[in-house]
């Protein structure tokens, strides 16, 4: 059996038995992680539609902490935003977290919840909370408008007519 059928289609890792697969449009997925499950769950169409190579969609953000942090809570944000799928690169400077991460992988929200569920706050002023919810609606509009794929230019004919 061919082993392209098993990997993981967000990724192109090889498929872990322990990972649920899902099923769109007829067709069978597997996983190398949950959290590549989730991705693909999000927006199915676009990394069901996608060719093998895999492109990257490099992002960074800066995410305010509510506290500035210290030395053994910055070690522990390493690692666990360091053990996401996507994560490029975490720089972290008292309550400012920098994280570089491949959209097409993982997202803000994400992060955030992965920050959450570990216990670490993020500042909940207003403000901050409007510029995250921004950011993952920017974030879901550039997945949904990369599923489309190219539409014709407005001067120029779809093909085939």
């Amino acid at each position: 059996m061919d082993d392209k059928l098993f990997t993981c289609p967000v990724c192109g890792m090889a498929r872990n038995p322990d990972v649920p697969l899902a099923e769109h449009n007829g067709m069978h997925y597997y996983f190398c992680t949950p959290q590549c499950r989730e991705t693909f769950l999000e927006h199915p169409r676009l990394y069901s539609t996608r060719k093998p190579s895999h492109q990257h969609l490099l992002k960074c953000r800066i995410f305010k902490m509510n506290k500035p942090l210290f030395t053994g809570q910055r070690d522990g944000i390493q690692k666990i935003l360091g053990e996401m799928m996507g994560v490029e690169s975490i720089s972290i400077e008292e309550g400012d977290l920098a994280v570089s991460y491949d959209l097409l992988q993982v997202s803000a929200s994400q992060i955030e919840a992965q920050l959450d569920s570990a216990g670490y706050t993020l500042n909940r002023g207003w403000l901050h909370r409007l510029r995250r919810s921004w950011i993952h609606e920017r974030e879901e509009t550039e997945l949904a408008n990369r599923a489309t794929g190219k539409a014709p230019c407005c001067n120029q004919s779809p093909k085939g007519r």
